[in-house]
């Protein structure tokens, strides 16, 4: 039990007795046991998308897409998430087997799939797959030589040859049976393979005779020796052998032909304590270095040398690793036995990290940080939630308890006593105040506040030592002026009254420039202290003023070598004041800042400004402005940090804490990754349905759409997958946009209804760190307009069009023809209705002019005839003019009544109320107003109408109207006489007829009875007169009701006028 012990442990035993120097890099590295580098940034597992742990082999495109081959398919990685080729059995383009053995891929970009029961062959653009061999076979290592031919190494020692134009297949079997093939390369002159099997041994095939050769030079291995082929810059083949013990691990290379043996140099390693449960996997990258997995490293070297090139401590633990890969940009990718794939940048930023203690470390005893120190003995003090911890070059103490503080104590604050930093540590203690640690006798004290004042103590934020054994205390209560010698103190606090007092809320940290200057940051803005006066200048937040500061919560203050003053805000970013302007400028995440929220800012040498956020560590280059961002992906902590917990030492390495622990570095180990990302697609989308991109791309790989396509989506990847979070991405579709369409993070299209018409659409893409492929993928799009906007049809159509024109022309002509004509004849009849119109006029002013000048002539002799009566004294005379001037006055007031009525009519503005009337009493109304003419001259009327008979027309014109004829019919009657009044219903009309017994019209006559350029008043028979407008205006009223008037006369035996009108329903009829 004991030796088992001893052999596990021993390589911690030797690392414990080594020097402490052989585990620093300077004197500011604090503890070896903190790793330099954080885990693997990526872990791609089933849970993630990979079809299944058990990685067999990796492989990269071309295109740069990665290839992981599995016990349980093979899987594409574009950075973003896979797609999974499987066997289907219903599917004839499907590979025929799931378990991968080995990819490879030829000059015509194909890739060359090898399974346990066959070799296939697949075609990126189909995504076909095509066996080539016999099921029988066991591709367990493939090999394309310098004629692109395909060399497959089987389980049984057996060579493949394949035809890459015809796939023809031919086997070569050694004459003793082998293990399986493991490796295969070429020689110089290409003539021949070496072949390296299961036993390590090395055996030789030529290429030529088509014959296996006696075997190489090369010694037997050890059993303990690992061996892999690889060909250096100059072609020339070498066998490298692993070889490791549990105390020490070697590399040799061995020459094949000669069979000389060259050990390497190894150098000290860096003290990684990450063995591995599997060492000497081997593989080559583009770069043609070889790479091999210690036991303790990622061991790199040069073929052609007989060194290392370099190696790199393991970034994690791994289980049994199968697989080793490098890809163009160097990220090494290890596949594991059922633990999926670790992803390791050896370029990755190097970060330390102290976090909470972990298993085989040494570490932090909490997690969260709220205070980082420096002493003068190059001791790393980090308080926070849960203690207080010391690191030393070779020693970490968890201090849980420092009497008489007990277990869980926070420390928020520490400095180095002004007088006294090498003995004494001043710290801020969570609800507690302030004390005094003793770092020899590791005891602290109380000393601030005590007595009396021991219950205003809440919390110190912040420490500033200065001159005179003075210590600044930045207060929930206000600012401290602590005497480290008299324990005496000023309080500075805020006075509601005083604006020369400092800013209400609590003081968060306190900062002197090199000025002298005091300057303190609080909950609500910023103050510049003069400690002569004691007064504050304040500066906040002003919505008035558009350059003020943008956020009153400020974390921290800062005086660069520049002399620029900055202002770390919670919300508002980063502030730049000017303290000769007292004008601010921002930097917010507009500008490039992760986050709005800055905790801390740092300097390094170089005048670059380190900031913590929310959102990780921003690097401010001050005189480009520019950011440049690093998050829990490039190793840091996490990406959340903690005010008050950010640090420089005296060597210029970064400290920052936050929730999860704190992250240092050396700004000059950041270094931005250089790698140009190619873009490819990755799928396309119509109406959000997947299709093939090679089904939509013509011959000279133009997509190709229809005007039908109404949403088509396409996605796209930069490959690269260090932090592939991220890449940042832009598009531009020429024919459409004129700039450039930032679209950050998201890697996908949509466009909806493009017109027809050719396209070009450019995407560009950048890396992490805003390295950007300018030249990026064009894509050709044609969308093909619908056959009715063709140019055969457009051609067709002008042609039908211009036919059409020409018929139409002389279509036209013979309309226009056909028109001047209409016209002519047009205004002929408006001419003759002119001459009417001016007939009607000249005959209505002839009425007015006959009708008028009786009454008026009448009432010309009037004054004469008083005055000649009053002087004769013939009063009664005066009695009979009396008579006359008032049937003069009626006379003439029925003329103007009709020609108001008659004006009204012409203009179609006279009002039209209909309703539903009763004809007996209408007509009865209508006879009251002649009862004297009836009786003086005995003329009888006879009025029949039935009680009920109602007709629907406007009350007033339909008087006017019977009113006329009642009028007409008197007036023609003579004495002793008949009048008939009549109405009676005839199918679907009312007739209303007025019969007398005058002297009758002839046809003539009849004829223009309604017309008034033919009128022509006639007397009565008893010399009565009319104005020779009434039968007229009796007939544009008829009209206006919508009924008829008509008239039929005999001579000498009388006239009869007919009023006919609509019948209404019942449902139209309303009682008046």
């Amino acid at each position: 039990m004991i030796k088992k012990l001893l052999f596990a442990y021993f390589p911690f035993l030797i690392i414990l007795f080594l020097p402490a120097k052989s585990f620093t890099q300077t004197y500011t590295d604090h503890l070896s046991s903190i790793r330099e580098h954080t885990n693997h940034f990526l872990h791609l597992t089933p849970e993630k998308g990979l079809s299944q742990g058990y990685v067999t082999c990796i492989f990269q495109d071309y295109q740069g897409l990665m290839w992981f081959g599995t016990k349980d398919g093979l899987n594409r990685y574009d950075g973003y998430e896979f797609k999974h080729y499987k066997y289907i059995p219903e599917d004839s383009c499907s590979i025929g087997n799931s378990y991968i053995l080995a990819i490879a891929e030829d000059a015509q970009k194909r890739l060359w799939i090898g399974t346990v029961e066959g070799l296939y062959c697949f075609d990126p653009v189909t995504e076909c797959f095509r066996l080539v061999s016999d099921r029988v076979l066991s591709a367990d290592y493939l090999f394309i030589d310098k004629q692109q031919a395909i060399w497959v190494g089987d389980n049984d020692g057996s060579l493949y040859h394949i035809n890459p134009e015809n796939l023809s297949i031919k086997k070569y079997s050694p004459k003793t049976k082998q293990e399986r093939v493991r490796g295969i390369q070429e020689s110089k002159s290409g003539n021949l393979l070496y072949i390296l099997n299961g036993l390590n041994r090395i055996a030789v095939f030529d290429k030529v005779t088509h014959h296996f050769r006696k075997a190489s030079q090369v010694p037997p291995p050890r059993d303990s020796c690992i061996r892999q082929l690889f060909t250096d810059k100059t072609d020339k083949v070498w066998v490298f052998c692993y070889e490791s013990t549990k105390a020490s691990e070697q590399i040799r290379k061995i020459d094949p032909v000669s069979g000389k043996i060259t050990h390497l140099t190894k150098p000290t390693p860096k003290g990684s304590i990450n063995p591995l449960n599997t060492k000497g996997t081997f593989t080559q990258d583009s770069q043609g270095m070889v790479w091999i997995n210690g036991k303790s490293s990622l061991i790199k070297l040069d073929p052609a040398k007989s060194s290392y090139a370099d190696f790199f401590p393991h970034l994690g633990r791994y289980p049994y690793v199968l697989s080793l890969f490098v890809d163009r940009s160097g990220i090494v990718w290890v596949g594991t036995l059922g633990h999926g794939i670790f992803a390791e940048n050896p370029k990755q930023n190097k970060i330390q990290n102290y976090q909470k203690k972990k298993e085989g470390e040494q570490a932090l005893s909490f997690a969260s940080i709220r205070a980082i120190h420096e002493d003068p003995q190059n001791n790393l003090w980090i308080g926070g939630y849960g203690g207080l911890n010391m690191f030393s070059s070779d020693t970490a103490i968890h201090f849980s308890e420092v009497p008489p503080l007990k277990k869980g104590f926070s420390i928020y604050a520490l400095c180095d006593d002004p007088g006294e930093p090498q003995k004494t540590l001043w710290m801020s203690v969570m609800h507690q105040g302030l004390y005094r640690f003793d770092k020899e006798k590791k005891v602290a004290s109380q000393v601030f506040p005590t007595g009396a004042k021991k219950a205003e103590a809440t919390i110190i934020f912040d420490i500033l030592p200065d001159q005179n054994n003075i210590l600044w205390l930045a207060t929930s209560l206000g600012l401290y002026k602590f005497n480290t010698q008299t324990l005496g103190f000023t309080l500075y606090k805020h006075l509601p009254n005083s604006p020369l007092s400092i800013p209400k809320g609590d003081i968060l940290s306190v900062y002197k420039d090199r000025r002298g200057t005091l300057w303190v940051a609080t909950q609500n803005g910023f103050a510049r202290f003069d400690q002569k006066s004691g007064e504050f200048t304040r500066y906040f937040r002003d919505a008035s003023k558009s350059n003020s500061l943008n956020c009153n919560y400020v974390y921290a203050l800062y005086e660069d070598k520049a002399g620029r003053f900055w202002v770390a805000t919670g919300g508002g970013g980063l502030n730049l004041f000017n303290r000769e302007t007292e004008k601010f400028q921002y930097f917010t995440e507009k500008n490039g800042l992760p986050n709005n929220v800055v905790y801390g800012v740092l300097e390094d040498d170089q005048g670059k400004l380190w900031l913590s956020t929310n959102l990780g560590i921003s690097g401010f280059d001050p005189v480009h402005r520019s950011f440049t961002n690093y998050d829990k992906g490039d190793g840091l902590q996490g990406n959340e940090f903690n005010r008050h917990a950010f640090y420089k030492s005296r060597a210029n390495k970064m400290f920052f804490g936050g929730t999860n622990g704190v992250s240092s570095f050396y700004p000059k180990n950041l270094k931005k990754n250089n790698y140009l990302p190619p873009i490819v697609i990755t799928k396309f989308k119509k109406f959000n349905q997947e299709i093939p991109f090679h089904q939509v791309l013509s011959p000279d790989s133009v997509l190709q759409l229809s005007h039908k396509d109404a949403v088509v989506s396409i996605e796209f990847t930069a490959l690269n997958y260090y932090n592939t979070h991220k890449n940042q991405y832009a598009y531009k579709l020429e024919g459409l946009h004129q700039d450039w369409i930032q679209l950050g993070t998201r890697h996908e299209i949509t466009f909806v209804g493009l017109k027809a018409g050719d396209y070009t659409l450019h995407i560009r893409a950048s890396n992490n760190d805003g390295l950007w492929n300018k030249k990026g993928k064009i894509i050709k799009i044609s969308v093909v307009p619908p056959f009715w906007a063709t140019w055969w049809f457009r051609i067709g159509v002008g042609v039908m069009l211009l036919g059409l024109i020409i018929i139409g022309y002389s279509q036209r002509l013979q309309s226009i023809k056909r028109r001047q004509l209409t016209l002519e004849n047009e205004v002929n009849l408006r001419t003759k209705e002119l001459k009417k119109a001016n007939q009607t006029k000249d005959r209505f002013f002839s009425i007015i002019a006959h009708d008028l000048r009786g009454p008026l002539a009448s009432f010309q002799e009037i004054g004469y005839l008083i005055n000649y009566f009053l002087k004769k004294g013939e009063t009664h005379q005066i009695q009979k003019l009396g008579t006359q001037i008032d049937q003069s006055a009626q006379k003439l007031h029925g003329l103007l009544n009709n020609l108001l009525n008659w004006a009204l009519v012409q203009q179609k503005a006279i009002a039209y109320h209909p309703e539903n009337i009763y004809v007996q009493p209408l007509i009865e109304e209508c006879l009251s107003n002649y009862q004297g003419t009836i009786q003086r001259h005995q003329i009888k009327v006879s009025v029949n109408i039935p009680a009920n008979l109602s007709i629907w027309a406007d009350y007033n014109s339909i008087t006017s109207i019977l009113r006329n004829l009642i009028s007409n019919a008197l007036k023609f009657t003579p004495n002793l006489g008949q009048i008939d009044i009549l109405a009676k219903v005839v199918e679907e009309e009312i007739v209303l007829s007025i019969k007398d017994e005058g002297i009758g019209m002839t046809s003539q006559e009849l004829n223009k009875i309604f017309d008034i350029t033919h009128k022509k008043s006639k007397k009565g028979l008893r010399g009565e007169e009319g104005s020779g407008l009434g039968l007229t205006l009796s007939r544009e009223f008829a009209r206006l009701n919508q009924c008829k008037l008509a008239a039929e006369s005999i001579p000498e035996k009388g006239t009869t006028f007919y009023l006919t009108f609509k019948k209404q329903p019942a449902k139209d009829l309303v009682p008046s």
